[in-house]
């Protein structure tokens, strides 16, 4: 009985194996997705991120940092104003936006790294040499509170503005 189903799963097998018909052709895409592009390609006009960054606001790939100050990070990119701008308008919050042909400037922004400061992000672009990125910490100094009288008296002047104590001088 043994060889009897030994010999019925070869067989079965054998058939399985010989089996050359394809009953399931592959789907075929839908019209609208047939002509997509894959979701691992850039559009057009679309830029990556790349390593360097301007107050927590990462700049787009192949950007150079020209200088940078505590308030102050200037940049210069290959591309164009319109993909900056969009490229911008993706990474920060609030503001407001003027925008021309050849600049644009973000004013009042927010970046999600640092949304206690404020930000304004300029793009420039002059005839054929690439576009200038400047992004400058605009946040207002910190209220010192009281009076002027108490403030002056605190940095050691009169009401007069003179020095109040010219013995204690460093």
């Amino acid at each position: 009985m043994l060889r009897r189903f030994g010999a019925l799963a070869v067989g079965l097998v054998a058939a399985a194996c010989s089996h050359d018909e394809v009953t399931d052709a592959p789907p075929t895409p839908p019209a609208d997705t047939a002509t997509a592009r894959p979701p691992d390609h850039l559009g057009a006009d679309e830029l990556l991120e790349g390593p360097d960054k301007a107050f927590g606001l990462a700049l787009p790939r192949g950007s150079q940092i020209q200088s940078k100050f505590p308030d102050s990070v200037t940049a210069t990119t290959v591309a164009h104003v319109a993909p900056l701008v969009a490229y911008v308008r993706a990474r920060v919050r609030e503001g407001t936006l003027s925008k021309g042909t050849t600049s644009a400037t973000f004013e009042h922004v927010r970046i999600p790294g640092d949304p206690s400061h404020e930000y304004r992000v300029r793009l420039r672009e002059p005839s054929g040499q690439g576009t200038t990125i400047a992004v400058d910490d605009t946040t207002p100094p910190p209220d010192p509170g009281g009076t002027q009288e108490e403030r002056e008296r605190a940095l050691g002047l009169t009401k007069d503005g003179k020095i109040a104590d010219p013995t204690h001088l460093e």
